[in-house]
């Protein structure tokens, strides 16, 4: 059981879903993209154009490609639904959002915007988010990043689907061969290109400015957020970024070179080839991983040796074109893109969030205890370490450890981004500590996720009892909607009010802390605690 939690909990972000469809009104917006002409749907305040292709259907010979332009059309394509999600598991508990339908076809893109804005002298920031799940799971779609709210500050929101698992990340001999010279592996990583690419050629005609673009993302979609910072194919499709709890380990396996204790994705792609009898690397292999049933590469119940074995595989790898080297190396030697950035962590990133039987929970993302954590740790600084989570947690022993098991997962590796990428730009450092109304009395701190609900304004889709949200909640929300705004409009976070937020200083360490119904600034005294966290290998 303990086992099953964990995986649950891994996939931190698995919230799916694609809501009812809106309903294409009279005054729906047609807009004229490079692949033909799209109708949304207006409420009266939010323009929004749903399921739109942003690459040919990765499907056949496309499968394990780097994607292809969408095919164009004639007339004008409704676009007032969701399109499919891409192949994943299809229920959870920490599953944040229902999901209804999968598909190997799924690269598609949603846009929201304020009412008026198809024009294309407006140019109006555009905000384009990825999503997490562990890069085996997730959507666009999901209920809780609907962009009205960004929408009615005056941004444009483009989500998107991107391939998961051994579908997004795959790498095989044969495919080595076939697609030499090409990027290869990191599909999932081409595929946020590839909608990089077309907002890039697109969204002036929705009124959005192609100059002026912030890339954002929470979990997976952080951590993808860094890899495209550190990507030579992405370089100049945005111009700022936003991590939410995406600064995780930043290392990445090798597409083709084994280490002792890192066999390469080539090689792990061949054994997983070959224990569904396909052996070799010539054209008939290729032929046959190709014609293997999405099922079989991405099943939809999967047992939960198979949840192992496909999180073990999936996620971004060095291949020597999309990721030159490990995201550490890259921003160690201040070779990512230079631009400004906010990045953040939870107050307990150690755990996630779960829902089941109208109820909630937390269970651990983070498996080892602060006793197990610190036992890497070189034995002179334990006691410092020990004793400044102990002061911190005001005595509370199980705080203390889920204060421990927090940063040695997240908030550690956030704060040596900050520290290293602030060479090159401006660079905002936060810590969210805020929970819903109604889990307050029982969780104490703000699990992996919670943040999302607020960045988005979405607080009532919240799976538990989202109504119950209180005048705090939506205060926060507020605050943090005008923050993140104003950084895609002109790079600098502020909301007007009396909390500044003074760009990251490792000489001063200071982050801005989203609490309850406030914020305020806060210094960061435990920087050497934190250095020694992050450096831990385990």
């Amino acid at each position: 059981m303990q086992k099953q939690r964990l995986v649950c909990a891994l996939v931190a972000s698995l919230a799916l879903s694609i809501p009812a469809p809106g309903l294409a009104s009279p005054s729906a917006p047609i807009v004229e993209t490079a692949s033909g002409r799209i109708a949304g749907t207006a409420d009266g305040t939010i323009l929004s154009w749903k399921g739109i292709p942003f690459a040919a259907p990765p499907v056949k010979e496309l499968r394990w490609r780097a994607p292809q332009d969408p095919a164009s059309w004639t007339g004008v394509r409704q676009a007032t639904q969701f399109g499919a999600s891409c192949p994943q598991t299809l229920v959870t508990p920490t599953q944040l959002s229902p999901l209804e339908k999968t598909d190997e076809d799924c690269l598609y893109l949603n846009i929201w915007a304020p009412d008026g804005a198809p024009d294309a002298k407006r140019k109006l920031p555009v905000m384009v988010w990825l999503h997490g799940g562990g890069f085996i799971a997730g959507a666009g779609s999901e209920r809780q990043f609907d962009g009205s709210a960004l929408a009615r500050h005056g941004v444009i929101l483009v989500t998107l689907n991107y391939r998961l698992g051994r579908l997004g990340f795959f790498a095989h001999p044969a495919l080595s061969k076939e697609q030499s010279g090409a990027p290869r592996g990191n599909y999932g990583l081409l595929d946020q290109i590839a909608a990089l690419r077309w907002v890039q050629r697109n969204i002036a005609a929705f009124g959005g400015d192609p100059g002026n673009i912030t890339l954002f993302g929470e979990s997976a979609g952080g951590f993808s957020t860094l890899a495209l910072m550190g990507s030579p194919l992405a370089r100049g499709l945005f111009h700022k970024a936003i991590v939410e709890s995406g600064a995780v380990r930043m290392n990445a396996r090798d597409i083709a070179r084994d280490t002792p204790s890192a066999p390469s994705a080539e090689s792990m792609g061949r054994t997983w080839a070959e224990s569904l009898g396909i052996h070799g690397d010539d054209a008939a292999s290729l032929k046959a991983l190709r014609a293997l049933p999405v099922e079989r590469v991405a099943p939809a119940a999967p047992t939960m040796a198979e949840i192992m074995a496909i999180m073990q595989t999936s996620g971004p790898m060095v291949d020597g074109q999309v990721l030159p080297a490990t995201l550490a190396e890259i921003f160690a030697a201040r070779r990512q893109a230079h631009i400004p950035m906010i990045v953040g962590s939870n107050s307990l990133e150690g755990d996630v969030w779960s829902f089941a039987d109208g109820g909630y929970t937390t269970i651990p993302i983070m498996p080892k205890t602060a006793a197990q954590i610190l036992a890497h740790v070189p034995a002179d600084k334990r006691s410092a370490i020990h004793a400044h989570y102990a002061a911190a947690a005001n005595g509370n022993a199980a705080r203390a450890d889920g204060m421990v098991r927090s940063d040695a997962f997240l908030g550690a590796m956030t704060f040596k981004v900050a520290r290293e990428a602030f060479q090159a730009a401006p660079v905002w450092l936060y810590r969210f500590d805020a929970r819903p109304a109604q889990t307050r009395k029982t969780v104490p701190g703000a699990p992996h996720g919670t943040e999302i609900f607020y960045v988005f304004g979405t607080l009532d889709r919240f799976p538990f009892k989202g109504d119950l949200a209180d005048e705090a909640d939506r205060n926060l929300s507020a605050r943090m909607l005008q923050y993140w705004t104003s950084f895609a409009r002109d790079g600098t976070p502020r909301t007007g009010g009396p909390t500044d937020w003074p760009r990251f200083d490792p000489a001063r360490p200071a982050q801005l802390a989203f609490d309850t119904g406030r914020t305020r600034l806060e210094p960061v005294t435990h920087g050497d605690i934190l250095n020694a966290l992050a450096a831990l290998a385990f």
